[in-house]
């Protein structure tokens, strides 16, 4: 069985979000029986309080007229809590079978994140799980700044790394995430 993963970047849909979307709309129509996990919580809490990022995308890849299965998980605040929320949805779903031993899986992010997410993924659906999963990590070219590429290679993703392996890390970076969706 094939699953997508997509990771959330924010509640509004942007030109960046959009192109991105279309992406995984153009994989999963030709993955017609693709199980969609969209994952991303409630990054815009002050301007749209009841809105998760998995919702949004949901609801974004309903109007392309996707029929998927679509499972939301809209608890991820981080990107190790996207990683880790969805192999825990995969396992628990019981998705084996005798003709297809091992999950297939397809990673959306944004490029920039791609390292980071490989790493992540290696670690969770290689050790962390019970059986064997295949993945596969596709970035997309949100075209960021420089300034944003290198405080996402220099200080984000040395964190978000480290945090699978410090627990008290990954609380700090949950709590810091959770405080800034509350200021947007």
């Amino acid at each position: 069985m094939k699953f997508v993963i997509v990771c959330g970047y924010g509640c509004l849909i942007t030109d960046r979000v959009r192109d991105y979307l279309e992406d995984v709309v153009g994989c999963l129509r030709a993955n017609p029986t693709a199980v969609v996990i969209v994952t991303g919580g409630f990054s815009n809490q002050r301007s749209m309080p009841c809105i998760s990022e998995a919702w949004v995308m949901d609801n974004y890849m309903k109007s392309r007229d996707i029929a998927n299965p679509v499972i939301q998980d809209d608890r991820a605040v981080t990107t190790l809590e996207e990683i880790q929320n969805a192999a825990h949805i995969i396992v628990s779903k019981n998705w084996r079978n005798d003709d297809d031993p091992v999950a297939n899986v397809v990673i959306f992010c944004d490029r920039i994140d791609r390292f980071k997410i490989q790493y992540l993924a290696r670690r969770i659906f290689c050790g962390e799980v019970p059986t064997p999963m295949y993945f596969e990590v596709r970035g997309h070219n949100f075209k960021r700044s420089i300034r944003e590429r290198l405080h996402q290679y220099l200080i984000a993703t040395p964190l978000e790394i480290l945090s699978h392996d410090f627990d008290r890390l990954a609380r700090m970076l949950r709590a810091r995430r959770l405080s800034l969706n509350a200021a947007r």
